[in-house]
């Protein structure tokens, strides 16, 4: 209890000393006339800073995983409510006539095909060759006998964890709040709502139950009908009502997909469902239905209801407008506040997760200050060009009329907040680009949830090994990638999904409250948990905490795999990986942002925008 009560705290902590950093570094930036996103600067340096202070200062790295990372891992968690707001915001632009739409779609799809396929080709083999020069992995790697010596010696590691199945085996790290140390088996099953006093196992007991494990969903709920709706039809306050509903419907789909992952379906349809039940897509569509709901009810046009639902005042634009408004006291009229609305308060949510992977960013900091870190940037700033100069070029041959559109293609994967400055330069359709950002994330969440990154991996896997049925290969590479902080033995299923599964096995567990057998399925990756074969696997270096940043460089496929989401998904996609606590979240961030910065830089050489703006103009 006081675990989750400080997790609430250092969580609100968080968020505000975000708000406060954006908005110091907002200030710098405006009154140097410097057009950059403030929060990507802010998560820079509290990475710095980490980085900095823990070199010199032993404790850093113990205080940051005793009392800031679970608040940190619940931020990430939370922070893809901001990406709800953009979903909602495209039905500000003016709808195209069909034949315009088509071509759209095309372009979008092709330009998405390509730039996966080629992102994940350039930097899978580049860190194979980087790896390859290093004798220490082909020319130095322990013996066969040596490996098996190893995993014997260390405890053994299920592989996979389970992105359905009631039954959780990691290879990510300890759960949120528990000790860094998970060198052991980690083996959790989800149990039922514990019952409520006086009633074991009635349904009042299962209900209470389950309302003490969802307080906060509870609390949205009733305040939304308790305040939010008498406020609405009696003081006409639309922010109130809208911020409650808005945070009332994120919790409810997060609440049902958990349910949907946690239940005894069969694991496809489990798989399915869960993929389904994408918690951005759900709860844009539902606040786009508030909003056309509000306004036939209301009278009031769309544009006036997205003007309700945003005012572009976060709680940082607030910060520094407060600020500079106590500073004109006396020598000037203040300045004029407009009031934060439900989609500023999901902004500053979004934009405090971002500074905060600041820390997430600390945590793997030897894997990003290393050859994978340069591989990374490399295939960044590679794919960044091809974007700025490719796509446009392709959309409009492909008879994508106005300029503004094929410009939009430009940064058609970039994060939002690094595409603005790339639309304002080249003059391209912000709206347009938006839309494609959104929506490239939400398929790639999808996508990820459905399984298909783990598929794709795997045929990888098989393509690369020349094996029939994708088995794990006695390469010298896997043996000698001795405590890498993968640590499982088939290697691609962590990189794209962080711990997909794919075939299915059974472990029967013991409930102590029944005193009888559950079933849980669990997907597992070629061999059941008690049918590992030693021989075929890395050893484990049970002295390293996994997920702490300590240790060398990652897999080719989980660089390769961070590369392609944090390229093709952005935000989105990255912060998917951070949920689902993937080693190739810390690869995906730095990769978007080095897409990202990289495609200003490139957009801002007048000789390269001029000409790309001359081609697609003709």
């Amino acid at each position: 209890m006081f675990s989750n009560l400080w997790d609430g705290f250092m969580f609100l902590v968080i968020v505000v000393v975000a708000q406060i950093l954006i908005a110091g570094i907002q200030s710098v930036l405006d009154d140097n006339g410097v057009d950059f996103p403030p929060s990507i600067l802010a998560m820079a340096g509290v990475f710095l800073v980490f980085s900095v202070a823990g070199s010199i200062l032993p404790g850093v790295e113990d205080f940051y995983q005793k009392w800031l990372r679970s608040s940190a891992n619940l931020l990430n968690r939370h922070m893809s409510i901001g990406f709800t707001i953009p979903f909602v915001m495209i039905c500000r632009s003016p709808f195209a006539d069909g034949q315009t739409i088509g071509l759209i779609i095309a372009c979008f799809l092709l330009t998405g095909i390509l730039n996966t396929i080629t992102s994940y080709a350039l930097s899978l083999p580049l860190w194979c060759l980087m790896i390859r020069w290093d004798k220490r992995f082909w020319g130095c790697g322990p013996t066969q006998t040596e490996v098996i010596e190893g995993r014997r010696a260390g405890e053994l590691r299920m592989p996979i964890k389970s992105l359905s199945s009631s039954v959780d085996v990691g290879i990510y790290g300890a759960s949120e709040g528990a000790s860094p140390d998970d060198s052991q088996i980690a083996l959790s099953v989800e149990k039922s709502p514990s019952p409520a006093p006086g009633c074991p196992s009635s349904p009042c007991g299962q209900f209470f139950g389950w309302i003490f494990q969802k307080p906060m969903l509870l609390l949205s709920w009733l305040l939304t009908i308790l305040i939010g709706l008498p406020l609405r039809y009696t003081a006409g306050n639309d922010s109130v009502f809208s911020t409650f509903l808005l945070f009332a419907i994120w919790l409810s789909t997060l609440t049902i997909q958990a349910r949907i992952k946690a239940s005894q379906l069969r694991p496809w349809l489990r798989t399915f469902l869960s993929g389904m039940s994408n918690a951005v897509l759900w709860t844009s569509l539902a606040m786009i239905a508030y909003v056309f709901a509000e306004g036939a009810i209301s009278g009031r046009s769309l544009h006036v209801m997205l003007d309700t639902l945003q005012t572009n005042t976060t709680l940082s634009t607030f910060i520094l407008q407060a600020a500079k408004s106590g500073s004109l006291t006396g020598s000037g009229s203040p300045i004029t506040q407009q009031p934060i609305a439900a989609g500023d308060i999901a902004l500053s949510l979004l934009n405090a997760g971002l500074v905060s992977w600041g820390l997430k960013l600390y945590e793997c900091r030897q894997q990003l200050l290393s050859r994978a870190g340069l591989t990374v940037f490399t295939v960044s700033s590679l794919l960044a060009l091809g974007n700025v100069v490719c796509w446009p070029l392709l959309a409009h041959a492909m008879g994508l009329g106005l300029a503004g559109r094929t410009l939009a293609f430009a940064a058609r994967s970039v994060t939002l907040a690094l595409g603005n400055p790339v639309m304002a330069v080249l003059g391209g359709d912000t709206g347009l680009n938006a839309t494609m950002v959104v929506i490239s994330g939400i398929m790639f969440q999808m996508g990820l949830g459905f399984g298909v990154g783990a598929w794709m991996e795997k045929k990888v896997h098989q393509l690369m090994n020349g094996k029939a049925r994708g088995d794990v290969v006695k390469s010298r590479f896997f043996a000698s990638s001795i405590g890498s902080r993968q640590e499982h033995c088939a290697m691609p299923a962590a990189g794209l999904h962080g711990g997909v599964l794919i075939t299915t096995t059974t472990i029967t567990t013991t409930s102590p409250a029944h005193g009888h057998g559950h079933d849980h399925d669990i997907e597992a990756q070629n061999h059941s948990y008690n049918n590992i074969n030693i021989e075929n696997h890395p050893a484990v270096d049970a002295s390293r905490p996994a997920g702490n940043g300590s240790g060398t460089d990652d897999e080719p496929c989980t660089v390769a795999a961070g590369v392609t989401i944090g390229i093709n998904a952005a935000a989105m996609g990255t912060a998917y990986l951070y949920e689902a606590k993937s080693d190739a979240a810390p690869y995906a961030a730095l990769s978007m942002i080095a897409l990202g910065i990289m495609t200003v830089v490139f957009s801002s050489i007048q000789p390269l925008a001029h000409f790309v703006m001359a081609s697609v103009a003709a």
